[in-house]
């Protein structure tokens, strides 16, 4: 079964748990700012025009970025992957891109959907000025996208080893059990 893990930028990632994925060998899928935790993912994505006009110089010497934002993809001269309509967050996105490259088995780091305790809505801290930041409503919309999504794709196996996270959509599991089996 082909896998592969996709790393969120939820407020639960941890350098700890982004390092045990890399020394699991699987695929990496770096969601937006991730991929600082991630620097050997295999792909980078955001669907998300703000980001990349803000990132892209930032990511010289990755030849595997993809995003589902048209515009951005002729601007920077990215690889394009057209997602479900109904999807407006790019964590979603980019377990809709890893399905359409043919992963059945997706392991879910940093989808926390939700502020930690100290109210971060990003490991990373808040986005800078120009990009946006989630808010409890977009949360919640978020979530309602994740549950379409997961019936969407009911052959492929999509597992939350988030530390934390309020999406229902999925089962979770503590990250050393997904990295075993």
């Amino acid at each position: 079964m082909k896998s592969v893990i996709i790393i969120g930028s939820g407020p639960s990632l941890c350098k700890d748990d982004v390092d045990l994925c890399v020394s699991d060998g699987r695929d990496i899928v770096s969601v937006n700012s991730s991929w600082v935790l991630s620097p050997k993912c295999k792909y980078v994505f955001s669907g998300d025009l703000n980001w990349w006009n803000h990132n892209y110089n930032k990511l010289a010497g990755y030849s595997s970025l993809w995003t589902s934002s048209f515009k951005a993809s002729k601007i920077y001269s990215l690889n394009y992957m057209v997602c479900e309509a109904f999807l407006t967050n790019s964590g979603a996105k980019a377990i809709d891109f890893a399905v359409k490259i043919g992963y059945e088995h997706i392991v879910l780091l940093g989808f926390d959907c939700e502020l930690s305790e100290r109210g971060d809505t990003h490991w990373h801290g808040d986005h800078p000025a120009g990009l946006g930041n989630p808010t409890i409503d977009s949360f919640n919309k978020w979530k309602l996208q994740f549950r379409e999504l997961r019936i969407k794709t009911p052959s492929v196996e999509i597992v939350n080893c988030s530390r934390s996270s309020s999406i229902d959509a999925f089962p979770r599991s503590p990250l050393s059990q997904c990295l075993i089996s």
